[in-house]
């Protein structure tokens, strides 16, 4: 009877295995048959299609190496969708889940351009409605969250295939960022606040160095040291832009 009951325990034990072992495949056949899915119709343009997928395959199998793979898939898709804050959301969750994960750097690349994407689209939205675009009315945040990005990519990985490409962004992302602090002097300009067109001029130069941006602020910073009646620091930005072949007196309009 002893030997009766230790075999059928050992068949039990081999029947509990068997059974967990073919669960495990079926769940791993279940993930790869919706990850190929969703994969081919992100590979045919079909983001909406892929994108549902993608987060089936999240709810329904969300550990494995389908699901890191698909997670990444799915920041593309949403991008590719032009879902630019489900991109940065789905960036934000990967990067969260998974800190030493050697595909960061991707995530942090496409978080970056997300937002910097999602900037651009804003910007354009707007200009179909309005022919005069106000520089000093656009929120700046999104292109400075980007450039924390990039920035953030080009510290932490310098060795990624990224990196030039983030660098090229954030070196565009200096001149925009310069030119909207630009726009606000300008503006400050046009109500005779003397004390924060120097400030924002300040800004600039100590902010965006190698922009475009400088010459005009520093332009603006000698009009308002002379409206304030600081004439040795006027004196002292004239000789600046001078010794660079800058005519003092030339203001860019505000529109520019």
């Amino acid at each position: 009877m002893r030997c009766m009951l230790i075999l059928l325990m050992i068949t039990t034990v081999v029947g509990c295995g068997s059974n967990n072992e073919a669960s495990t495949k079926a769940v791993d056949r279940g993930a790869a048959e919706i990850y190929q899915t969703a994969k081919s119709s992100l590979n045919n343009g079909a983001y909406q299609t892929a994108i549902e997928e993608y987060e089936t395959l999240q709810s329904e199998y969300p550990f494995g190496s389908y699901a890191t793979q698909g997670q990444l898939d799915l920041i593309f898709a949403y991008y590719k969708n032009n879902a630019y804050e489900s991109a940065v959301a789905a960036a934000d969750r990967f990067i969260r889940l998974n800190p030493r994960h050697d595909k960061v750097p991707y995530a942090l690349y496409m978080r970056g351009i997300a937002r910097q994407d999602r900037k651009a689209n804003i910007v354009q939205e707007y200009a179909s409605n309005v022919v005069d675009i106000d520089r000093a009315q656009r929120d700046p945040k999104p292109l400075e969250r980007a450039f924390s990005d990039f920035k953030r990519l080009v510290q932490e990985h310098p060795n990624s295939e990224y990196v030039p490409d983030a660098k090229r962004r954030m070196r565009e992302m200096r001149e925009l960022l310069a030119e909207h602090d630009l726009a606000i002097a300008q503006f400050y300009q046009t109500r005779g606040s003397w004390v924060a067109v120097a400030n924002r001029a300040k800004r600039i130069l100590q902010r965006y160095p190698q922009t475009s941006a400088i010459p005009e602020a520093l332009k603006l910073m000698r009009r308002a040291y002379a409206e304030m009646g600081l004439t040795p620091l006027r004196d002292d930005i004239e000789k600046v832009l001078r010794a660079n072949g800058i005519d003092p007196d030339e203001v860019r309009d505000s529109a520019g």
